[in-house]
């Protein structure tokens, strides 16, 4: 139940900012509406087919593989919203080292980590305060520099549950 809840609350959240990034950005505001008008002609059936219509009758496949730039805008959304603080508790009942510094969390004591100290280090996100979906394209590909550059899906082994049931889908359809 956690994860339905998860899921509309963080993708709605998510959506709306979207819009609210693209609305000031016209640039890429045009690369969308493009895009969505290709898929939108790509599948009309007939004229007087609303797009509406047309985007609702779209099947999960299509909209995962049929709107790139939404789905590197969202990627680009989150980076940007999904901010803060991560915790863990050490229950394994003994100290963890941290790094080479000599450092423990001690038993049952906690570790945060500020991912913005990630999701908004100019090292991996060259000028990270402008919202720009092309640092995820293959010849960028900002994300992938380093491990755990981007942290907008979970990390470790609290990755979000909708990317885990999404990856596991298609190896299973693959």
């Amino acid at each position: 139940m956690g994860s339905l809840f998860a899921g509309q609350l963080n993708s709605g959240i998510s959506a709306a900012w979207l819009i609210i990034y693209l609305a000031s950005n016209p640039e890429w505001y045009t690369k969308f509406q493009q895009e969505v008008d290709g898929v939108v002609a790509k599948h009309r059936k007939t004229p007087d087919q609303s797009p509406t219509d047309i985007l609702g009758t779209l099947t999960v496949e299509e909209w995962e593989s049929e709107f790139p730039w939404i789905d590197l805008g969202l990627r680009e959304t989150i980076r940007f919203q999904m901010v803060g603080a991560a915790f863990r508790k050490n229950i394994s009942g003994k100290e963890i080292p941290i790094g080479k510094t000599g450092e423990v969390i001690p038993v049952d004591g906690f570790a945060s980590f500020l991912t913005d100290n990630v999701m908004f280090n100019p090292e991996i996100y060259p000028n990270p305060a402008k919202w720009d979906p092309a640092r995820y394209l293959p010849d960028r590909a900002e994300d992938k520099s380093q491990p755990m550059a981007y942290m907008g899906w979970g990390f470790g082994r609290h990755v979000c549950l909708g990317m885990r049931v999404s990856e596991t889908r298609h190896l299973v359809m693959e």
